[in-house]
């Protein structure tokens, strides 16, 4: 027996790449960032829900948050799933993740239009700084 869902978040994909889509042989579809060993987060979308999804858009922004931006039900929503670093990771891991969240929180807020176009931006900086940012992404 299948089971019933619409949307997944998973933790610990263990992706060698940094972003990754696969469809499964039920016509799920996964979206899923890497790049960092036993790290990684993704979302699984229904095949049902798959196909009333307009402009679906997916970003690793690191091998611990992602986002997919989409069109539903008439209204533009996105969706974040993270996964915080461990007791056993340094300070630093942690102030990264909050930090990232809380610019991509900021972005959001400051509405759609510009959130696209600060996206663009990100993303551009985050794969020419990568180093400096030690977001690996």
């Amino acid at each position: 027996m299948l089971a019933s869902f619409d949307v997944l978040f998973v933790t610990e994909t263990w992706r060698g790449e940094r972003q990754e889509l696969f469809t499964t042989t039920h016509g799920h579809v996964l979206f899923l960032s890497g790049g960092e060993g036993c790290r990684g987060v993704g979302i699984v979308l229904s095949v049902g829900f798959f196909r009333e999804l307009l402009q679906v858009s997916f970003h690793a922004y690191s091998p611990r948050i992602c986002a997919l931006h989409f069109q539903f039900g008439g209204r533009r929503d996105q969706v974040f799933p993270c996964y915080f670093p461990t007791t056993w990771d340094t300070d630093d891991a942690v102030d990264e993740t909050y930090e990232l969240l809380n610019l991509l929180y900021s972005m959001l807020a400051c509405g759609m239009a510009l959130f696209q176009s600060l996206l663009v931006i990100l993303m551009l900086v985050l794969d020419h700084h990568a180093s400096l940012v030690k977001l690996n992404i």
